[in-house]
């Protein structure tokens, strides 16, 4: 298989666009590595004991993708920032649904 920067992700992001319901599942399986660096990253300053990890983020990243539909992205750095901005809300998301860290409470 050829690198995810030699493939012609470009005709993937149009085929994507246009409907064609396998043409992600083709892309993200060209850059799933880089997917999983961005989550990396995304989760680099998270809490202690924070149960989300960067193959989970990416999996959600792609469900939620899929959810979307076709997304009109220019290029493969546009279709990345997509990706990045996604697991950005995933993580606030899950930030906003944990417990709130605890308080000491002043007596």
């Amino acid at each position: 298989m050829a690198k995810w920067e030699d493939a012609d992700l470009t005709a993937m992001l149009e085929a994507w666009k246009g409907g064609d319901p396998d043409a992600l599942e083709r892309l993200v399986a060209l850059v799933y590595p880089e997917l999983r660096r961005i989550a990396h990253r995304q989760l680099g300053r998270r809490r202690p004991g924070d149960s989300l990890e960067s193959v989970g983020l990416a999996n959600e990243a792609y469900l939620r993708l899929v959810r979307a539909g076709g997304i009109a992205c220019e290029n493969r750095v546009h279709f990345l920032a997509l990706c990045a901005q996604v697991m950005r809300r995933i993580v606030v998301d899950h930030a906003r649904s944990g417990p709130p860290p605890s308080a000491e409470v002043a007596s």
